[in-house]
């Protein structure tokens, strides 16, 4: 995940754009989606989002 988001960072890709890259039903078409209330449910998301705000603040430090 954290490659594929680093990739999508130099490609110029928005957070949404990424979010469609990475989605779970394309990179695993036949994971079930877990659907609202259970314990996993958002998980993909909080990820990719948790750590698209790290690499940007690294890339803020770096300047």
């Amino acid at each position: 995940m954290l490659t594929g988001l680093r990739a999508a960072r130099k490609e110029g890709l928005t957070l949404e754009q990424a979010f469609q890259r990475l989605a779970l039903h394309r990179a695993f078409p036949t994971y079930l989606v877990p659907q609202p209330g259970q314990w996993d449910y958002g998980m993909q998301e909080r990820n990719i989002r948790n750590l698209w705000r790290i690499l940007q603040e690294e890339s803020q430090s770096q300047h």
